[in-house]
């Protein structure tokens, strides 16, 4: 069964879908552009993070995704977790806001990522977590800044360490705005 709720006001559509029960992503789409929700998770062991490799376009982003109807982004976060990477038990914190502005496929995008550093004892599977179009790996921080990582503008951040909640602003892959005082806006 599914049922589409619909909010409208003149200027935006707020669809939220339910599936048996359940929320779908929140996206709000606008006349010229969608914003999008989304959480992820900054799992590093060893000098290596674990990122998530879509197939098709070819790059790379931390592991997450959408963050849906009546979700908080934590929560969120844990069900993305348990889908793609089957971890179960973690420890959490919010270190950074990103507000990442973006054109794919002659659409315009307002995305707000939530990004959490995550510890967990668990170990993670890599064999068994390919799907139809993303598939997990460990790669090594000395790397980043070699790979097709998105938003590239957070490259160098994701490699420092965050004791702190940090807010960034990145428009098309250049940062515009942030509380770091030595990234270059």
């Amino acid at each position: 069964m599914v049922a589409r709720h619909c909010l409208q006001s003149d200027t935006a559509l707020v669809a939220i879908v339910v599936y048996r029960g359940t929320m779908s992503d929140i996206t709000i789409e606008q006349n010229y552009y969608t914003l999008n929700l989304r959480t992820s998770g900054m799992i590093v062991r060893n000098e290596q993070v674990l990122l998530c490799k879509f197939k098709h376009p070819n790059y790379y982003v931390l592991p997450g995704g959408r963050i849906k109807g009546l979700e908080n982004s934590n929560d969120a976060l844990a069900r993305e977790l348990r889908e793609e990477v089957r971890i179960e038990e973690f420890d959490s914190r919010l270190v950074l806001v990103c507000e990442n502005f973006f054109n794919e496929n002659a659409a315009d995008f307002h995305e707000i990522n939530f990004i959490y550093q995550i510890n967990t004892l668990e170990d993670i599977c890599l064999v068994d977590l390919e799907t139809g179009s993303e598939a997990f790996e460990w790669v090594a921080l000395s790397r980043i800044k070699t790979i097709d990582f998105r938003p590239r503008a957070l490259k160098e951040i994701i490699t420092r360490k965050n004791d702190t909640l940090r807010h960034v602003i990145i428009r098309n892959d250049v940062p515009v705005g942030s509380v770091f005082p030595d990234v270059e806006k």
